[in-house]
C-alpha cells in the first residue's frame, strides 16, 4: 500500500487505492456509533421526501428502502449491509440494514451525505471501499477503479456537522458496484451503484389527434413541436425522471397530426358529451387505444383502405361470435355430461349453421379475399404521445371523475387529453413554476414501460386467479374419476369436451380484443371445411397441423377420427404433436394432463406469491412516479384531498429494471452507442 499523507485526505480516492486507511482516528475526539447510511441530500437525512426534500431534484437515481414510505414487501429486491440478497427474507424490522441504491451516468459525478445512527462526528473516520459484483462467486469481490470516492469538507449548519462524499464515475461498468463504509475495519454501511455500461434511448413521437366532421386524407406534420413537449416534458424526462433508470429520450423530427371522423368514433360508442365537452368513455380506454394505434398506423403507411377492411372483418367476426353464443353457452369448465348433451343436440353445428352466423361468415369469407394483413404501429425504438385538444378527458358516465391521461400497461403509448394540456397552459399564463403536468405524463410513461401503481397488488390478484384455475382443474379431475368409476361411456366425449370448453376464451372477448389471427386460430379453424377457405393458419403456418372442421365432424359422428392436416415438411417434433392431437383421449390421459397443468399453475402461483404485499396505501410514498398525490381511492377525482407533502421525484431501483426489461423486450428502447 502507498504511504498516505493524512493532511490531504480529501484528494484520496479508490483510483489511488482500494481501501484507504489512516491513523487519524487516534487524534479525533469523535467516535462512530451505529451503522452508516448514505443520503441523497442534507434534508433527506431527516427522512424528508417529496416537496419536503428541497435539495433533491432527480438529477441522479437514488432509492433507500423505508418501512413507512416504500411498498412494504419490496425489501426482497434489496441487499443487506453484508452484501447478501434479501430475496428470501420474510420480514424486516427498523433495526435491519437495507442498502440504498444509486444510479450515476458514466463520466459524471454526484455528492451524497453520510450519517451514522448515533452521535454525529465519527463519520469523518470512515474508510470507503469499492468492489464490483462477481457473477461467478455471486459476491461483491472484484477490484474496480471505475468509481472514485472523495471526502468533502464537513458542512456546518446550526452547530451540526454534515459529512459529504463525492462519487465520480470515471468509466462505465458492467456489473453493480458496492461502496462499503468501514470503521475500525468493520463494515458499517453499504451503497450499491447500478451498472451503467448499458444506456438506453427511445424516440418520443408526438401525434396531435383531432376529431372533426371530415377525416384527413393523409398524415401531415406540424411546422414545429409543441413548446410544452420540447421545452418542458423532454427535459423533465431526461433530467428528472427516466434518467434515473439510465433511459434518455430524443424527439422525433416532427410532430405528426391527423384528423379522425368524430361521427365514426361516436358510432362506436367510444365518446359522449358531458358538461358541453367531448369525453372518452372511461370503460373504453383499451378500445380507444387500439383504434388510435391501428388508424395512425394506416395513415403512416398509406393503408387506410387496408384498415377499413380490417375493421369490417372484425365487425363480422364479432357478429359471428355473438350469433354463436346465442345458441352455444358451454362455459369454461370441463363437463362431460354437458358435452354429451351438446353432442346429442348438435349445439355447435346448429349454432354455426344459424342464419346470423352463416350470413356473417359468407360476408367475412368474401371480404377476406381483400385482406392484406393487420395495420400495426411501428414501435421500434419509439414511444408515442397521442394528445388531443378536442377530447377533454376520460370519464365514467354519470360521474365527475376526470382522467387527464392514460396508458395501457406495457403498450409503449400515452394518451393525453385537453384537461391536462389546459392545466399546463394556465400555469404558463400565471407564470407559475408548476411541473405537475409533466409529472403526470411521466406517471403514464411509467405504465407504458410496464409499471403498475404502487398501491395496486397485481401479484395478489394474479395468485387468486391462478388458484381459481387450480381449483377448477382439481374439480375436473374429481369429476373424471367419478365418471370413470361409474361408466366408461363418457370417455368418448373427452376431446369434444376439451374443444367446447376451449372456445370460452374467444367467445368472451370484446370486439376491440379481436384480431384476424386470434379469431381464425381460436374459433374459425374448428368449422371451416377445407383448405380453400384460406383460414389464417393455412396462410401463415408452415405445417398445417390443425383440425379439419373438427367440431362439425365430431358432432356428426363422435367416433370419427380426428384428422390433422399437415404437409411433408413437418419436423419430428411437429409430427409428434400431430399424432398426439389425433390420438383418442382417455380418462387416464386427460387426468394426467390436468395434473401436469396444475403443477405448472402451482409453480406460477408460487412466483406470484413472492410478490404479494409489494404495495403501499395511496400517496404514502410521498414522491414515487407510480403513486397518486390524492388520498384514498381517488383515481381521476380532482376534488379528492391531496397530500400536501407529495411531489413526484423518483422511481425505485426495481422499477428502473422493470422499465428497461419492458422497453428492451418490446423494442421501445435501443442501446446508446
Amino acid at each position: 500500500m502507498k504511504n498516505i499523507d493524512i493532511r490531504n485526505l480529501a484528494k484520496i480516492g479508490v483510483a489511488d487505492v482500494d481501501v484507504y486507511k489512516t491513523d487519524r482516528r487516534k487524534y479525533s475526539k469523535y467516535k462512530l456509533e451505529g451503522d452508516v447510511t448514505f443520503y441523497r441530500s442534507k434534508t433527506n437525512i431527516d427522512d424528508k421526501l417529496g416537496n419536503e426534500d428541497s435539495q433533491y431534484f432527480g438529477k441522479f437515481g437514488y432509492d433507500r428502502y423505508s418501512l413507512t414510505t416504500s411498498p412494504q414487501k419490496s425489501f426482497i429486491y434489496y441487499f443487506d449491509k453484508n452484501g447478501k440478497s434479501l430475496k428470501d427474507a420474510k420480514e424486516i424490522s427498523i433495526n435491519d440494514y437495507v442498502c440504498p441504491y444509486l444510479s450515476i451516468w458514466p463520466k459524471t459525478e454526484i455528492s451524497l451525505y453520510v450519517k451514522a445512527k448515533g452521535t454525529s462526528g465519527g463519520e469523518e473516520m470512515l474508510e470507503y471501499e469499492c468492489k464490483e459484483w462477481d457473477k461467478n462467486t455471486q459476491t461483491f469481490s472484484k477490484t474496480t477503479s471505475k468509481l472514485n470516492i472523495t471526502k468533502k469538507d464537513p458542512e456546518v449548519t446550526n452547530n451540526t456537522r454534515y459529512f459529504k462524499i463525492n462519487i465520480e464515475c470515471k468509466d462505465a461498468f458492467e456489473n453493480d458496484i458496492s461502496i462499503v463504509a468501514k470503521y475500525n475495519n468493520q463494515i458499517v454501511g453499504r451503497l450499491i451503484v447500478k451498472a451503467n455500461s448499458k444506456l438506453y434511448r427511445t424516440t418520443i413521437q408526438p401525434v396531435l389527434i383531432n376529431f372533426g366532421q371530415t377525416a384527413s386524407t393523409e398524415l401531415t406534420s406540424l411546422s414545429k413541436h409543441d413548446d410544452f413537449i420540447e421545452n418542458k416534458l423532454l427535459p423533465y424526462f431526461n433530467n428528472k425522471s427516466f434518467n434515473q433508470a439510465y433511459i434518455q429520450a430524443s424527439l422525433a423530427p416532427t410532430t405528426k397530426t391527423v384528423t379522425f371522423s368524430l361521427d365514426e368514433f361516436m358510432s362506436k360508442k367510444l365518446f359522449f358529451t358531458d358538461e358541453g365537452k367531448l369525453r372518452l368513455d372511461r370503460s373504453q380506454k383499451l378500445a380507444y387505444n387500439n383504434l388510435i394505434e391501428s388508424r395512425f398506423a394506416a395513415y403512416n403507411s398509406d393503408a387506410q383502405e387496408k384498415q377499413t377492411i380490417n375493421e369490417e372483418l372484425m365487425t363480422l367476426a364479432y357478429e359471428m361470435i355473438q350469433g354463436f353464443k346465442d345458441k352455444f353457452n358451454f362455459g369454461k369448465t370441463s363437463d362431460l355430461k354437458k358435452a354429451a348433451k351438446f353432442y346429442e343436440e348438435k349445439r355447435a353445428t346448429n349454432a354455426w349453421k344459424s342464419d346470423k352466423v352463416n350470413k356473417a361468415y359468407l360476408k367475412y369469407k368474401e371480404l377476406k379475399k381483400k385482406y392484406k394483413g393487420d395495420n400495426s404501429i411501428d414501435k421500434n425504438n419509439i414511444t408515442y404521445l397521442f394528445y388531443s385538444n378536442n377530447l377533454e378527458s376520460a370519464r365514467t358516465k354519470g360521474e365527475k371523475d376526470n382522467v387527464r391521461a392514460f396508458s395501457a400497461t406495457g403498450f409503449g403509448t400515452v394518451h393525453i387529453f385537453n384537461h391536462a394540456l389546459e392545466a399546463n397552459k394556465r400555469a404558463e399564463k400565471e407564470k407559475k413554476q408548476d411541473d405537475r403536468t409533466e409529472a403526470l405524463i411521466i406517471h403514464e410513461l411509467g405504465h407504458a414501460f410496464g409499471l403498475n401503481h404502487t398501491m395496486d397488488d397485481v401479484a395478489k390478484r394474479s395468485a387468486e386467479r391462478i388458484q381459481g384455475e387450480i381449483d377448477a382443474k382439481e374439480k375436473e379431475i374429481q369429476n373424471f374419476l367419478s365418471l370413470k368409476q361409474k361408466s366408461s361411456e363418457y370417455e368418448k366425449y373427452i376431446r369434444l369436451d376439451w374443444i367446447y370448453s376451449g372456445l370460452y376464451d374467444i367467445l368472451s372477448k370484446k370486439k376491440e380484443e379481436l384480431s384476424v389471427e386470434s379469431f381464425e386460430s381460436s374459433f374459425l379453424v374448428y368449422f371451416i371445411k377445407d383448405i380453400e377457405d384460406k383460414c389464417w393458419y393455412y396462410e401463415h403456418m408452415k405445417v398445417k397441423n390443425i383440425f379439419n372442421s373438427v367440431i362439425l365432424h365430431m358432432e356428426e359422428n363422435i367416433d370419427a377420427k380426428v384428422v390433422v392436416l399437415h404437409d411433408q415438411t413437418e419436423t419430428e417434433q411437429e409430427k409428434q404433436e400431430r399424432i398426439e392431437r389425433e390420438t383418442l383421449l382417455t380418462f387416464n390421459s386427460i387426468i394426467q394432463t390436468r395434473r401436469n397443468e396444475i403443477t405448472a399453475l402451482q409453480t406460477n402461483k408460487s412466483r406470484q406469491e413472492k410478490q404479494i404485499g409489494i404495495v403501499l396505501p395511496q400517496t404514502e410514498t410521498l414522491e414515487n412516479f407510480l403513486d397518486y398525490s390524492q388520498y384514498g381511492d381517488a383515481d381521476g377525482n380532482e376534488a379528492a384531498p391531496r397530500n400536501n407533502k407529495f411531489e413526484y421525484k423518483s422511481f425505485y431501483q426495481w422499477q428502473w429494471k422493470k422499465m428497461i426489461d419492458t422497453g428492451v423486450k418490446n423494442n421501445y428502447l435501443r442501446l446508446i452507442e
